[in-house]
């Protein structure tokens, strides 16, 4: 079985289900309540505190990381317990109010999906926390700042932990409010507010994709909000093509807003007007990773509704091999050094929406969870560059600070490594199996390939050469050559690049660490439906040599 490496987000088919329990598991919902408590403490008694609030701000999400890491590690040692047996998720549900027979519920929906992305939220919320009390230093809204992170990092966990499409909306929409307030910061000067006004907007556009595709969703289900009975529901047969069709289009829509997919991501780039910190919890956890969440999370809908398995193209696969040839496209061309790293999220988030639409569950969750690591090493990296200075381009301020600035240029180094797709580390894995994950290696007369989509592997391999191209040209003109900017460039301090240093690590041995991670299928309840996703391992054999170690070719496989 391939994808070894990450079977945390591969659960097999079986006859038997385990019902798991547990304190952390069950209470999970603390998670976002402590930073959004926090928001609430700093915003009211911030400026009265030592550091402005930032402290409490740490204090808060370094709980939750805890808190998180608990959670990771009862679901590991439930499943690892399990002994292959399928694992049902926590679902935790108290009612809300109840109205002409419907019930408004709110809770919590815990499986391996969940539980990698509370990991990667709390963790790279932490680093940004710490990066953050030097970066916004004596700004004159330092306490408003931090409050915000709060509710931002708050905002996603809630959004990660939805038991149903309502509190999915919630989340959705304070995701893009606090995105509105982050990078309108510094709104005095015009640049800066239009930027934030224009993401503002233009989420909303998908914003109705998503409430007409709920309502849809909600009568063709039977009355019912609950995102495991939808996706059962799909999976059953019980709704009709047509109807899933429907919402599945116009769930997409929100995910080309909020995750910048062609033709709606033309407001990342100039997002990137807010500070350094801001961008980096955008482009690694938070905000745009929501469309590609919500995808995995709904993924009954889009695969029946998109009829992913009898394609050999379909809407959700053509805009994410669009977006990603588009977005390395463009990065190239840059000279703004966080413009170039923007661009490139919006490739990478097109690599993962098009691995959701051929199939390749698990290659997308786990390309997620490696890009969240080297995107914000490489965003806080070009803070660094920028904090010294002074200027965000390559081409006329920056050259030669490799000599200047050693410790940015290693961690700058390795997660354009890693983002490149170079082995051994991370980004190559994740990028492998997506590639493989196509099924278009048929065309080459590899073993197992059908040509499925062809057409996606060849959007892919020529994205993963422009990738390497756009990253190369980055780090020549910033950290090779001659400096060509004014003044004295010198390293960060401690507070800006020791939270960069985790990142680059982990996106180096992300392969080897996730073994442990929990497992979890695309949709968890499907275990218990007479029909079944497919399997969430997308390997094929590829006619590339692969480097011996823990990571078998694979083969995508139906169940």
């Amino acid at each position: 079985m391939g994808l070894q490496g990450i079977n945390v987000l591969a659960a097999e088919a079986s006859a038997e289900i385990v019902h798991v329990s547990g304190w952390f598991l069950s209470n999970v919902w603390i998670i976002p309540a402590i930073p959004a408590a926090s928001f609430f403490a700093i915003l009211f008694f911030g400026k009265r505190m030592p550091r402005g609030g930032s402290e409490l701000g740490i204090i808060a999400v370094g709980a939750s990381l805890v808190l998180a890491l608990c959670t990771v590690g009862q679901w590991i040692s439930t499943v690892n317990g399990a002994g292959g047996a399928a694992v049902e998720p926590v679902v935790n549900r108290w009612t809300w109010w109840v109205a002409g027979g419907v019930d408004f519920t709110i809770g919590t929906l815990v499986d391996g999906l969940a539980v990698a992305l509370l990991f990667v939220v709390t963790a790279i919320s932490l680093l940004v926390h710490v990066y953050s009390t030097d970066y916004v230093a004596g700004d004159v809204r330092y306490t408003h700042f931090f409050a915000f992170l709060s509710l931002f990092t708050a905002a996603m966990l809630f959004f990660v932990l939805a038991e149903n499409t309502i509190q999915m909306i919630v989340g959705w929409e304070l995701v893009g409010v606090c995105s509105f307030v982050l990078i309108g910061h510094w709104w005095e000067h015009k640049p800066n507010s239009d930027a934030a006004l224009k993401a503002f907007l233009t989420n909303r556009v998908g914003d109705i994709g998503l409430l007409v595709g709920v309502s849809v969703l909600f009568f063709a289900a039977g009355g019912t909000f609950s995102i495991l009975e939808i996706n059962t529901r799909a999976i059953d047969g019980e709704i009709g093509h047509t109807l899933l069709l429907i919402s599945a289009l116009c769930l997409l829509a929100a995910v080309i807003s909020k995750s910048g997919q062609f033709f709606l991501h033309t407001w990342l780039p100039d997002a990137m007007a807010g500070p350094t910190p801001v961008s980096a919890l955008i482009h690694a956890a938070t905000m745009v990773v929501a469309g590609v969440y919500l995808v995995a999370r709904m993924y009954g809908v889009f695969f029946e509704g998109m009829v992913i398995a009898g394609s050999s193209i379909n809407a959700l696969a053509l805009i994410g091999g669009i977006t990603t040839l588009v977005g390395a496209s463009l990065a190239f061309v840059q000279n703004d050094i966080k413009r170039v790293l923007a661009y490139s999220t919006i490739s990478q988030l097109g690599y993962m929406v098009m691995a959701l639409g051929v199939g390749a569950w698990t290659a997308a969750v786990f390309h997620l969870f490696t890009h969240a690591f080297f995107k914000a090493c490489l965003f806080l990296g070009s803070g660094s560059v920028s904090h010294s200075v002074h200027s965000f381009d390559m081409k006329k301020d920056m050259g030669g600070l490799r000599k200047h600035m050693p410790h940015t240029f290693r961690t700058f180094m390795i997660a354009s490594v890693a983002l490149a797709g170079l082995p051994p580390l991370a980004g190559f894995w994740s990028k492998d199996e997506i590639l493989a994950g196509t099924g278009g290696w048929g065309v080459f007369g590899a073993t197992g390939g059908n040509g499925a989509y062809t057409a996606m592997l060849f959007m892919g391999m020529a994205t993963a050469a422009l990738t390497a191209a756009y990253m190369t040209r980055c780090i020549y003109l910033t950290f090779f050559g001659t400096y060509r900017g004014h003044g004295h460039p010198h390293e960060s301090g401690r507070r800006i690049t020791v939270p960069s240093s985790p990142s680059a690590p982990a996106g180096r041995t992300c392969p080897r660490a996730s073994r442990s991670c929990p497992r979890a299928g695309p949709s968890s309840s499907v275990t218990t439906s007479n029909r079944s996703l497919p399997s969430t391992s997308t390997s094929r054999r590829s006619p590339m040599p692969r480097p011996a170690g823990p990571w078998p070719s694979s083969r995508r496989s139906w169940r």
